[in-house]
């Protein structure tokens, strides 16, 4: 039974540093996977009756395609960022434990440099 206290303050102490001492946790934003674009799917018509100016159409889709990627870039970017955090939280997580399991006298979690 004596061990649940210390759980929960694991618990508790591991959550506050994730949600708050994390490296960049004030600037931090969620990252999002842009939308693809509706041409990379959908060919434009090639009907030389359609109502729609291929050319146009092209032109539209390679702009729609190069911002797309841009934003992959970017997408990419964030993910690395925010994989490189949650590591450095795991590894100051794993010495926070471990300090407190050699029952030294003042275990801290380490916040960002």
């Amino acid at each position: 039974m004596a061990e649940r206290p210390f759980r929960t303050t694991v618990t508790l102490a591991l959550t506050t540093m994730l949600l708050v001492a994390s490296p960049g946790a004030q600037g931090q934003s969620l990252c999002s996977k842009p939308v693809t674009p509706v041409c990379a799917t959908i060919v434009p018509s090639t009907d030389p009756s359609a109502a729609t100016d291929t050319g146009v159409a092209r032109s539209r889709c390679l702009e729609d395609a190069e911002t797309f990627r841009e934003k992959l870039v970017e997408y990419q970017q964030c993910l690395k960022g925010s994989l490189d955090q949650a590591t450095k939280a795991v590894r100051d997580a794993d010495r926070f434990v471990a300090c407190l399991q050699r029952n030294e006298a003042d275990c801290r979690l380490t916040g960002p440099e």
